[in-house]
C-alpha cells in the first residue's frame, strides 16, 4: 500500500523532509524521518500496511536551516488483498536429492547463457546447509567457481518446476556476499548473485518476461568496481528497463516484487527502490529462480575462487499485493505454525 503526499511550496525552500508515524500528535525526529532532500512538493509513501492510519509532518530546508514542522496530516490505507493462494518454501530439505525438493525445484545442468561462454552449470553447485546462526534452520546455497578461464568455471541455477507465477507479490530472503567463500577476491571477476522470475527464454517471443534482482559485488555494467544492485524488468528478450542501487548489499536482505496489471514495484528491506510501467507486466506464467553466474572473468588470475549466495525462504501470493511488512508478518506466521512448505497456487 502507498499514500501520495503533496503540500504547498515554502518560500526559499531548497528541499523538504518527510516524517511519518502511526501515533497521532507525534514529534518529528530522526527515528521517524522517512525522506530527506525531497526536491519537490510531493512524495509517495510506499511499503505501508493495509488498513492502517499514518500521520505525516513535513519540514522545509533552506540556507537558513530546517523549518518548524507542518501541521499533521493523516490518511488510512486501503484494506489489503487477501492472500488466498500461496507458494512458500523455507528450504527445509535433507539435500538437493530429496524427492520433495526435486518435485518443486530443478537444478540446471544444460549449457548456454547467461554467463561466460564455455562455463558449466553444475547441480553440485547447489546445496542445503545448516544456518550458522540457527541450527534448526536450513539455507539453500548457490556457488560459482572459476580459475579465470571459461573452461575452468562453473555456475549455479535453481528454478521452480512450476511456471504459474504472474500477478501478485513475490518475496525472498537472500544473503549476498561481497567476498568469496574461498579464494581471493579479484575485482575483474564480475559475479552476479540473483533472485528473479522468468518465462521460457525464446528470442522474439512477445510473451517473454523477467523481473530481476541482480547483485554485482565487484561492480560491472558501467559501474566500475563499485558494488551495485540492479532491478530490471523485461518485456521481451531485447526490451527492458532498469534501475540500480549503488553500494554494498553484503548480508541478509528481504526482496519483494509487487506486480499488478499496471505496474511492477521492487523493494529491498521495506524500501521502494524502483517502479516500472505497465508494458513490462508479464503476460504469462513465470518460473521462480535463483542464479549465481559470471558476466566477466579475470583471466590473469589462475587461482581458484568461489562466489556464493544463500536463500532462507521464498514466497508468492497470487493476485494479492502485500506490503513488505505484511510479507514479514506472513512468513513469521507460517514459521510459528511450523509450515515448511505450502503450495496452493493453481
Amino acid at each position: 500500500s502507498a499514500i501520495s503526499l503533496s503540500w504547498p511550496a515554502s518560500s526559499g525552500a531548497t528541499s523538504y523532509s518527510v516524517y511519518r508515524s502511526t501515533t497521532p500528535g507525534f514529534t518529528p525526529a530522526a527515528g521517524n524521518r522517512i525522506a530527506t532532500g525531497v526536491p519537490s512538493t510531493s512524495y509517495n509513501s510506499a511499503g505501508l500496511s493495509a488498513s492502517t492510519t499514518y500521520y505525516y509532518r513535513v519540514t522545509a530546508s533552506s540556507a537558513g536551516g530546517e523549518s518548524a514542522a507542518s501541521s499533521q496530516a493523516s490518511a488510512t490505507t486501503l484494506a489489503g488483498s487477501a492472500a488466498t493462494a500461496e507458494f512458500f518454501d523455507d528450504f527445509s530439505y535433507t539435500g538437493t536429492g530429496d524427492s520433495s525438493f526435486l518435485s518443486w525445484w530443478s537444478l540446471r545442468t544444460w549449457s548456454g547463457g547467461p554467463g561466460v561462454d564455455g562455463a558449466q552449470w553444475l547441480s553440485s553447485n547447489v546445496s542445503l546447509i545448516t544456518d550458522p546462526s540457527s541450527s534448526g534452520n536450513k539455507l539453500m546455497r548457490l556457488k560459482a567457481t572459476t580459475n579465470g578461464a571459461p573452461a575452468g568455471s562453473s555456475q549455479a541455477e535453481v528454478m521452480s518446476t512450476s511456471k504459474k507465477f504472474r500477478l501478485g507479490t513475490y518475496a525472498a530472503r537472500v544473503k549476498f556476499y561481497d567476498t568469496p567463500l574461498s579464494g581471493a577476491r579479484f575485482f575483474a571477476d564480475k559475479p552476479i548473485e540473483t533472485f528473479f522470475t522468468i518465462t521460457d527464454y525464446v528470442t522474439g517471443d512477445s510473451n517473454y518476461s523477467e523481473q530481476d534482482f541482480e547483485y554485482m559485488p565487484n561492480g560491472g555494467w558501467g559501474q566500475g568496481n563499485n558494488s551495485t544492485m540492479w532491478l530490471t524488468s523485461w518485456e521481451t528478450t531485447t526490451d527492458s528497463t532498469s534501475n540500480h542501487v549503488s553500494g554494498s548489499h553484503d548480508g541478509w536482505h528481504t526482496l519483494v516484487i509487487q506486480i499488478t496489471s499496471s505496474s511492477i514495484s521492487y523493494y529491498i528491506d521495506g524500501a521502494l527502490r524502483a517502479t516500472h510501467a505497465s508494458r513490462f507486466v508479464p503476460e504469462a506464467g513465470q518460473y521462480l529462480s535463483f542464479q549465481v553466474w559470471f558476466d566477466e572473468l579475470d583471466g590473469s588470475q589462475g587461482s581458484s575462487r568461489t562466489y556464493h549466495q544463500d536463500a532462507d525462504w521464498v514466497y508468492f501470493a497470487k493476485d494479492a499485493i502485500l506490503s513488505p511488512a505484511e510479507v514479514d508478518a506472513k512468513i513469521a506466521a507460517l514459521r510459528s505454525s511450523s509450515v515448511a512448505r505450502r503450495n496452493t497456487v493453481p
